[in-house]
Order: structure tokens, then C-alpha cells, then sequence
């Protein structure tokens, strides 16, 4: 029996197409056949030529359709459900980090018509759609369901929390792999949108092996309120990295702090090892598969050599730096 994979993708930038690139090939030896639904521009098209080797993927290309609407396309492909044992939607809204196997062979294995990762009480209880899995029993129920909300005119925010609602009430055998709603640390949460300690427990364990992108933006957007000027001394100043600018190294301990406090800080000079903007299994995960440059300062990042190695930098202060990497700098390959 047929296993297959829906990618609904919003492949509109660089950013999105390397981790959509990454998703697709983490995840694609779990399935039979695999279809994307994605936008229709210079970067899905690239994306198509990056995954040519890979067997069985299917491409449709629309124009700036909602997620229902994706969906629906990928279902209307498929001319005969017969064969297929199941399929699994999986949204571009999350970096995945593994390729997920023991989901996928949970789901082989239980007898659950309806499978989610996991799932939420953000608002109300219901799944998460981020990996759900439909069985042979309830692909029609389903296809359905997603034509009647591809037609729908309303607010999508507004048609997606109405999704879910039908989701629990329409689908009476389902399940999910790993169960976080009612964790007290999270519960009334999204645990994907929690800077909390449980997530990243599961996220160090590889039990939770998902990233949610709004998560990782708003953490980018907090680092924008970090206080960069110093009064006095920080306390993680370190004075052997500070000393190893060439046009540093000869002087002594005091003239290196009276230094950084009057001129080092303001010309963004390194100070300490790293200056991360996300917490570090976050950057650990993202590093490790090559897609921290688009959240981050990758690894032996000098906010002075960024501006020394680029004319047009030299006059932004930290912050502006920050920016300009993450929305500008990291999609440039420029030289840090």
C-alpha cells in the first residue's frame, strides 16, 4: 500500500527555499510518492531543480493560494485512492530536524485513523497540523473537509481555528505521537511558541524535533530591545578575545577595559565568545543542518569585521548591524 506526502510550501525567498529544500530531502524516505504544492516564482522553481533526483515528486506551482486551497490541488491530483494506505500533510511553517521515523512508524503501527505529531490548548484543545497523517478510512472524509475550506472567503485565521474545531469533532479515532497539551508548563500554550524549558528539553532530546519559524522570528524581534551600550564592565566581558584585535594585543588589562567601555563597544567590537541572539540548543539544531544564518550570528561572527569588510556598513551602529545580517547580510553571503 501507498505512502504519500503532501508539502504544502510558500517558497517566496532564499531563506524559505533552503529550508524547504532541507525539509524535503530530511523527510522524503518516508514516503512512496511525494507531491508539492508551492508558489509560483523563481525560487519554487529552483527548489524543483535542487530535488530532480528524487523519485516520485510531483510539482504544482499556483499563485499565492491559502493553505486549504494547496491542499485541495494535491487532492484533485490523485485520480485513484485505492491503493494508497495514507497520507501526510506536512506545512512550511516548521523546520523539521530529523527525518521523524519514529512518528512514521508509529502511525505504521497503531490503529489511529487520524495522526497528528502532536498537539495544543493554546485556545481550545485540538491538533497540530505542522505532520498529520490520514489513514486509508478517513481520506475521503478529509478530502472533503479541505474542499469545503478552500472555498471559504473568511479571514484565514479565522478558517484555520474553525479547521481544527472540525478536526475534533468530525474525527473520533485519532491521536497523537507525542502529547503536550496538558503539560503544566505549557498548557493554554502552543509549546512552539514557548520560550519554555519543557520545549527545549524535548527539542535536546530529539522528542520533539520540529522548529516553528514565528518562533524563531519573535526571538530575533526580542534581541532588537537588548541593551547594547555599557556603563560599566559586562560581566561576561572576556579580556583574552577582546585582546586579539592586531591593533589590541600590545597593550595591558586596564587600557583594554578603559578601551572597550570609551571606543570598543561603540565600534562593535567582540568581546566574548558568541553573541547569539536565539538560546543555544536552538542554535546548536539550526547550526548542525546549516540554517542558523537566517535567525542568527553564525559561528565566529565579528560585528567589527562585518562592518570593516563592507564599505557600506562602516556608519551602522550594533543593532543596525543585526538587522542588516538577518534581513540582508545572511541572503548576500557577505563576509563577516
Amino acid at each position: 500500500m501507498t505512502k504519500i506526502a503532501f508539502f504544502i510550501n510558500s517558497t517566496i525567498d532564499k531563506k524559505k527555499l533552503d529550508i524547504n529544500n532541507h525539509n524535503i530531502n530530511i523527510l522524503f524516505n518516508n514516503f512512496d510518492e511525494i507531491y508539492v504544492c508551492d508558489e509560483n516564482n523563481q525560487y519554487s522553481a529552483e527548489l524543483k531543480n535542487k530535488n530532480k533526483k528524487i523519485k516520485n515528486i510531483n510539482y504544482n506551482f499556483t499563485n499565492n493560494f491559502n493553505m486549504f486551497q494547496k491542499i485541495d490541488i494535491l487532492f484533485k491530483k490523485i485520480n485513484d485512492f485505492s491503493n494508497i494506505n495514507q497520507i501526510t500533510i506536512i506545512i512550511d511553517d516548521y523546520i523539521y530536524l530529523n527525518n521523524l521515523h519514529n512518528y512514521f512508524d508509529y502511525v505504521s503501527k497503531c490503529s489511529y485513523d487520524l495522526i497528528s505529531f502532536t498537539d495544543s490548548s493554546e485556545l481550545f484543545y485540538h491538533l497540530q497540523i505542522n505532520t498529520l497523517t490520514i489513514k486509508k478510512n478517513e481520506i475521503e472524509r478529509i478530502k472533503k473537509i479541505i474542499n469545503d475550506y478552500s472555498l471559504k472567503k473568511n479571514d484565514f485565521s479565522i478558517i484555520y481555528l474553525d479547521f481544527l474545531r472540525e478536526l475534533e469533532k468530525q474525527f473520533k479515532n485519532k491521536s497523537t505521537f507525542c502529547k503536550t497539551a496538558y503539560i503544566e508548563s505549557v498548557e493554554k500554550k502552543n509549546i512552539y511558541l514557548s520560550n519554555s524549558e519543557y520545549y527545549y528539553y524535548l527539542l535536546s532530546r530529539e522528542i520533539l524535533p520540529i522548529i516553528k519559524l514565528k518562533f524563531l522570528d519573535t526571538l530575533v524581534r526580542d534581541y532588537d530591545n537588548k541593551e547594547f551600550v555599557h556603563k560599566k564592565l559586562p560581566i561576561d566581558f572576556n579580556i583574552d578575545i577582546y585582546k586579539n584585535y592586531d591593533d589590541l594585543k600590545k597593550f595591558d588589562d586596564n587600557f583594554l577595559i578603559k578601551h572597550f567601555l570609551e571606543h570598543g563597544q561603540y565600534e562593535c567590537r567582540k568581546y566574548k565568545k558568541s553573541e547569539n541572539i536565539l538560546p543555544s540548543i536552538l542554535w546548536e539544531k539550526l547550526n548542525k543542518i546549516k540554517l542558523v544564518k537566517y535567525f542568527d550570528f553564525p559561528e565566529n561572527f565579528d560585528f567589527y569585521s562585518y562592518k570593516d569588510k563592507n564599505d557600506d556598513l562602516k556608519k551602522l551602529n550594533k543593532l543596525e548591524l543585526k538587522k542588516h545580517w538577518i534581513n540582508y547580510g545572511a541572503f548576500e553571503d557577505r563576509l563577516y
